[in-house]
């Protein structure tokens, strides 16, 4: 467990790009070991934040067909199962400004829907 010293501000990442960031103040350590020491850890890019949820079904057929519709309108969609339900999804956004305004043009299409966030 790494401890602060003294409290970190949030607009400090712990990187080695960022360390000149921080003021000399800063310090961390854990039985001994500095910040200096310890290794970053590389991050996956998140492919976005947040989705659009159409629908979910029971029948796979169902979900399927709701997708081919969507797609026929214009909104790449995709079917993934999640327990005993067919989910019907749509977009992949990092921002929730530009999911909401997605969800928009879908209500406005004649669907209903809600924004997700991605796990």
């Amino acid at each position: 467990m790494i401890v602060p010293v003294k409290k970190i501000p949030t607009q400090y990442l712990l990187t080695e790009e960022a360390r000149p960031l921080f003021p000399p103040e800063i310090t961390l350590e854990v039985q001994g070991v500095t910040l200096e020491e310890i290794k970053p850890i590389p991050v996956k890019a998140a492919v976005g934040a947040y989705t659009v949820q159409l629908g979910a079904f029971s029948n796979r057929q169902n979900a399927a067909d709701l997708a081919g519709e969507l797609k026929e309108k214009g909104f790449p969609s995709n079917v993934k199962s999640s327990g005993r339900l067919y989910k019907v999804f749509s977009g992949s956004f990092n921002d929730l400004a530009e999911a909401r305004a997605y969800l928009n043009k879908i209500i406005a299409a004649g669907y209903e829907g809600i924004v997700r966030r991605i796990n």
